[in-house]
């Protein structure tokens, strides 16, 4: 009985998220960051768990929508829906809709895994690894609810995040 409740509790223990600090330099001036290593590869059943109670339920409900084609919906879900409209308009357009709908279904088909939740003045930053190289997206928290972020006041220190991420500066 002994060694089965010392295996669960290793279990536990390892399944637990991480968290840990980052510390970034931009212009000379050194930031730090919380990071939580979330380590998630996504899969076709997260289009499930959407929401707006998390970061990543966030993510899998916008992704979910464009999957569908439907951008007028993932548009409720960011800081600056008009904007949001005309971009992924534009997107649709070049792409051709059925392209548009593989495109952003991607994230549930292909190896993507959600890395890390960074989040400095009140910004988050997911992170996402995707074959070849790592994306992020930007999350701000209004009355409670995640929405995708189209500008971040803290997007120059995450954007170098990120950038340090890609060419191998930084890793989680």
């Amino acid at each position: 009985m002994g060694k089965i409740t010392i295996c669960l509790a290793i279990a536990l223990v390892s399944a637990m998220v991480q968290a840990k600090e980052l510390v970034v330099t931009v212009n000379g001036k050194e930031f730090k960051l919380d990071c939580t290593m979330i380590n998630h590869e996504i899969k076709e059943t997260d289009r499930d768990k959407g929401g707006q109670e998390s970061v990543m339920a966030c993510f899998f409900m916008y992704f979910d929508f464009l999957a569908k084609g439907n951008i007028q919906e993932a548009s409720k879900l960011s800081t600056n829906p008009a904007k949001t409209v005309g971009s992924l308009t534009k997107l649709q357009e070049n792409t051709g809709p059925e392209e548009f709908k593989k495109l952003m279904g991607k994230y549930f088909y292909e190896n993507h895994i959600v890395l890390a939740e960074i989040i400095f003045e009140g910004d988050t930053m997911l992170v996402i690894r995707k074959p070849g190289g790592f994306v992020a997206q930007l999350y701000q928290k209004v009355d409670g609810k995640f929405f995708m972020a189209n500008k971040a006041a803290s997007g120059t220190v995450l954007g170098e995040v990120l950038n340090q991420l890609q060419t191998g500066k930084i890793k989680l």
